[in-house]
């Protein structure tokens, strides 16, 4: 009788080694992303504007803000714009004070719960207070054009992963 043996032991690490980099790799395509899909909803957002400044105190664009995760655990985040560009406090009537668009995404960024516990999930967020009444439309404010800040995001994920995501959008 003749016999050949062959471990395959090593094969583990190996399989491993591979998974993570495919991980690394779809992470970092996801991250270009959400910060690409970031930028597409700022523009939209400056252009959709009354105001020629698109955002009378930048509180608004200051406030958004995206993140991707991975099995639960946030692997970047970032904003609409690179610099907080708003240079006095936005006062909401909902809270009954002032209000800083940067300080509402960071904490958003840092209190964020993710839904997905495996695999990836990319969330952006407009953190104002004011920011589904401004998806909807109100009369006073910006002429009562809708900004559909949310609804653009939705439209765009739908056509560019055909079908292949679970959406939610929550607050509005």
């Amino acid at each position: 009788m003749a016999t050949v043996n062959v471990s395959f032991n090593g094969l583990d690490a190996i399989a491993k080694r591979i998974n993570d980099a495919r991980v690394r790799q779809q992470t970092a395509k996801l991250c270009v992303y959400a910060s690409e899909m970031m930028k597409k909803i700022n523009a939209f957002r400056e252009a959709g504007m009354v105001n020629p400044s698109g955002d009378w105190t930048g509180n608004l664009g200051d406030s958004l803000c995206w993140i991707v995760y991975y099995k639960g655990q946030i692997q970047k985040s970032g904003y609409a714009r690179e610099q907080a560009f708003a240079q006095e406090a936005q006062y909401d009537s909902d809270v009954s004070g002032d209000i800083w668009g940067r300080k509402l995404a960071d904490d958003f960024i840092r209190s964020h719960n993710p839904s997905a516990t495996k695999g990836w999930e990319v969330v952006w967020a407009a953190t104002v207070n004011y920011a589904s009444k401004l998806e909807k439309g109100i009369s006073d404010v910006y002429g009562g054009i809708k900004l559909k800040i949310v609804s653009q995001v939705f439209d765009q994920v739908v056509d560019d992963f055909k079908g292949k995501a679970k959406i939610t959008i929550k607050g509005i």
